[in-house]
């Protein structure tokens, strides 16, 4: 079995109907229920479960929801024909699939569109959505010594969602409301403040922008969007 999340150039053909869907990056927004479109953007920075895939027996299933599998609308072969997830068939010939791994100029420049730019650049190289994951786990877990200015600001700014998240989904209360902004702001002032020892004194406030800017674009992008 196959358990992934899709970062490279990929082509998906259907067994059924021989036409084939590239670069299939995330599911449904959100929530992760039947008959949910399936739609491309940019891999979310480790908080997706609706990015994570288990691919068996032909099946691209999704891995939160095992029994949800990708299925094309009405059997069409027409160009366009939408994928959605669907409750697994073993009898249903248009839910079987063929992984295979593609790349070309085309593909990269593809890829490309799919990371949208940040709002502003403040660091010299501004940390990426798909980084944050990374430069958390470098400063919260791994306790990296001398992280760069970038670093540190993608991690306070994913360790701000992480918490405004786990706390939203404890309370039971929806994500996105009027307060959000001004709470995921304070909680990323809060992380800097944590780390000011690993920040010189002449960076603070530039890094506090950036972790700022960082978790309000990812916010915006990925929840008040849907």
């Amino acid at each position: 079995m196959a358990k992934c999340i899709v970062t490279h150039p990929v082509t998906f053909f259907s067994t059924s109907t021989g036409h084939s869907w590239r670069y299939l990056l995330a599911g449904a927004r959100s929530d992760i229920k039947r008959d949910k479109a399936i739609i491309q953007y940019a891999r979310k920075p480790g908080l997706a479960h609706n990015q994570r895939w288990k691919y068996q027996d032909g099946f691209i299933s999704s891995a939160a929801s095992p029994h949800l599998v990708l299925d094309i609308r009405g059997g069409d072969h027409k160009e366009a024909a939408q994928v959605f997830l669907n409750h697994k068939d073993a009898t249903s010939p248009t839910q079987q699939w063929l992984i295979q791994p593609f790349e070309d100029a085309k593909s990269k420049e593809d890829l490309a569109l799919l990371r949208p730019p940040p709002l502003q650049k403040h660091l010299t190289d501004f940390p990426q959505p798909e980084d944050l994951c990374d430069y958390h786990r470098l400063v919260y877990h791994d306790h990296k010594p001398s992280p760069s200015p970038k670093q540190v600001a993608g991690a306070a700014a994913f360790e701000a969602m992480r918490i405004y998240l786990a706390t939203q989904k404890e309370k039971g209360e929806p994500v996105v409301t009027p307060q959000a902004r001004d709470t995921l702001q304070t909680l990323v002032r809060e992380q800097i403040a944590a780390l000011q020892d690993l920040i010189s004194a002449q960076d603070r406030g530039e890094v506090l922008h950036t972790a700022e800017q960082a978790a309000s674009g990812y916010f915006a992008r990925e929840f008040e969007g849907q």
